[in-house]
């Protein structure tokens, strides 16, 4: 196609080097703040662990909810924040997304019982969570064509360099002060931060967001539970919290990479590639890791592959999808992988609970991993959907 092509509508050709100010730029920023923050989670639940909510009626379980209600509120609201920026496009909701995402950790920040943290921590900070990321999450998509999969990559790769910024920063404010250190270091992060479901009626939207829906109950489960598993082999509180930071640089670095891959060896290959290889290392490899060398691997693979799908969906949705209909199609798709992230970590946190008192994180790897290569088949099931050679890059 020629690269000059302009959709009908638009102002600028597709590919135009304004693409990386106005579509990438904006969603690496919402992403950065957004997920990066949801990722370091796990340092957030190990330190309520240990200190001021180590009474032993609190269970892993109950902390690992506060984490799940935000992920899983982000994508909940996908179809109404999807239809509210069609309407009013991108600044209002992006206005009311720092308001609330402030409010949500500051609140936070002064919460003295669980409750508190479900309500502020958890459905707040995702509802603001909500309408930054719905805001964004098409714009590259809407500016490129040919380089789709790389601006893509490098739009999403905000959320393991946030990561990155965001564990050492919780890291050095929660070190601070055993019991309330989390205070500080919730209000930094928060001073940095219609309905339609008319497109489940194509079935191929369907097994995507299907799939989508399956990666989601695995995903972060090595996020949320490597922390603890760090301690658990042996390995210091700091060493856990540092592996979490690889984690988050990793996925960030994986965004760009499959992006790439997306781009040159096409978009549902690569999708299945990243899902197929990411179960597996849950699988065959995080059992095995037992020493801190060994568990880097672990980050290092995961991080290349697990969350590959993140980056990845928006490039495939934008195949199938209008762009005028991106955002809704991009808040639908995630408003189903919602259920995911609302009790997949749970489900893993449950499933370790179950083993005490003589603790074993392997089924909790082996729930993680499966649910990721059963997403796979279903992205295979959906490339030959399109296209029956095994030899065609689709």
């Amino acid at each position: 196609m020629d690269p000059s092509y302009i959709e009908p509508g638009a102002l600028y050709p597709s590919d135009h080097h304004l693409g990386w100010l106005f579509g990438v730029l904006p969603t690496f920023l919402a992403t950065f703040v957004i997920f990066g923050y949801n990722y370091t989670f796990g340092i957030y639940q190990r330190y309520y662990q240990t200190g001021p909510y180590s009474d032993p009626s609190i269970t892993s379980t109950q902390l690992t909810l506060i984490g799940c209600l935000g992920t899983g509120t982000i994508y909940l609201l996908g179809p109404i924040v999807g239809r509210i920026v069609e309407r009013w496009g991108v600044k209002p909701p992006l206005l009311l997304s720092a308001i609330l995402c402030f409010l949500g950790l500051f609140l936070a920040s002064l919460a003295t019982q669980l409750w508190q943290l479900y309500l502020a921590q958890g459905i707040l900070y995702g509802i603001g969570g909500s309408f930054a990321f719905y805001a964004t999450i098409s714009l590259s998509s809407q500016w490129f064509r040919h380089r789709r999969g790389l601006a893509g990559g490098i739009a999403y790769s905000g959320s393991g360099i946030g990561g990155i910024v965001y564990s050492e920063t919780a890291k050095a404010l929660l070190a601070h002060d055993p019991m309330t250190g989390h205070i500080w270091a919730l209000r930094t992060v928060g001073l940095t931060s219609f309905l339609d479901l008319s497109m489940l009626r194509d079935p191929t939207f369907c097994i995507l967001a299907f799939m989508g829906c399956l990666c989601t109950f695995g995903f972060l489960g090595p996020f949320f539970l490597s922390p603890s598993y760090a301690t658990f082999v042996g390995l210091s509180t700091a060493d856990g919290a540092t592996l979490s930071t690889i984690l988050s640089a990793v996925s960030g670095v994986g965004r760009i990479f499959l992006g790439l891959t997306a781009d040159r060896f096409g978009k549902l290959n690569s999708l299945f590639i990243c899902t197929l290889v990411g179960g597996l290392v849950c699988m065959v490899y995080w059992p095995f890791a037992h020493t801190f060398p060994a568990l880097i691997g672990f980050m290092i693979l995961y991080g290349l592959f697990g969350g590959g799908f993140i980056g990845l969906l928006p490039v495939v949705v934008a195949v199938f999808v209008r762009p005028e209909r991106l955002a809704n199609a991009m808040g639908v798709l995630f408003c189903v992988q919602a259920l995911g992230f609302y009790t997949g970590t749970l489900i893993a946190t449950a499933i370790l609970d179950s083993t005490a008192p003589d603790t074993d994180y392997l089924p909790a790897m082996m729930y993680c991993g499966a649910v990721t290569v059963a997403a796979s088949i279903l992205v295979l099931w959906l490339k030959f959907r399109v296209n029956r050679s095994p030899w065609v890059f689709v």
